[in-house]
C-alpha cells in the first residue's frame, strides 16, 4: 500500500512546458492521516489516493507522489521502495544514493533514470524523510525530454514538504 502502490500505478509523464509558477499561483495539500503537508503550483492536478498525494503537471512532463515510506531506517525503506521502480520500470539506472543533511529529520536521497512502458526516459528522484518515528517519501519521475522549468516546479514540492501530527 501507501506510495509503493501509486509507484506502480501513477500515469508516467509526458513532455510540456508551461511558465514556471509566481508565489501566488501556489496551492497547499495536507493529509492528516498520511501525516504529511506540501504545496504544488496551482497549474499542477491533485489526485488523493488514499494516505497519498499525487500532484501532475497539467499537461504533462512530471508526476510528484507523496506518502507514507516503509518504516525503520530512511536508507533502507529507500532502498525498498528502489527495488518497486526496478520492478516497475525498465532501464533503471541509479545516478545516486545518499543522506541528506536535514536538521533533527533523516533524509535519504535516490537520484537516476528509468524508462516507462512507453520506452520514454524519465528522471526520478526518490527521496525518504523520516521525522517522529515515521517515514514519509517524495518520488519525483520527469520526463527527460520536459524542460527544466518542468523540473524546478516539482522541486516546489520537495522544498514545501513537511511532516504533521495525524489525527
Amino acid at each position: 500500500g501507501g506510495l509503493l502502490g501509486i509507484l506502480l500505478v501513477a500515469r508516467s509523464p509526458s513532455p510540456a512546458s508551461p511558465p514556471v509558477p509566481q508565489r501566488e499561483d501556489v496551492r497547499s495539500f495536507a493529509s492528516p492521516t498520511g501525516g504529511f503537508r506540501f504545496s504544488y503550483p496551482a497549474s499542477w492536478v491533485l489526485t488523493e489516493r488514499g494516505e497519498v498525494g499525487v500532484v501532475e503537471r497539467s499537461g504533462g512532463g512530471a508526476v510528484v507522489s507523496v506518502g507514507p515510506a516503509p518504516e525503520g531506517d530512511p536508507g533502507r525503506a529507500a532502498r525498498r521502495l528502489l527495488s518497486a521502480i526496478r520492478r516497475t520500470y525498465a532501464d533503471v539506472f541509479v545516478t545516486g544514493i545518499a543522506p541528506l543533511p536535514s536538521g533533527d529529520r533523516t533524509a535519504v536521497v535516490v537520484g537516476g533514470t528509468a524508462r516507462n512502458r512507453h520506452g520514454a526516459l524519465l528522471r526520478f528522484r526518490l527521496l525518504v524523510v523520516g521525522s517522529g518515528g515515521r517515514n514519509h517519501a517524495i518520488a519525483i519521475f520527469a520526463d527527460r525530454a520536459a524542460s527544466g522549468a518542468a523540473w524546478r516546479e516539482a522541486e516546489l514540492v520537495v522544498r514545501s514538504f513537511s511532516a504533521i501530527e495525524g489525527p
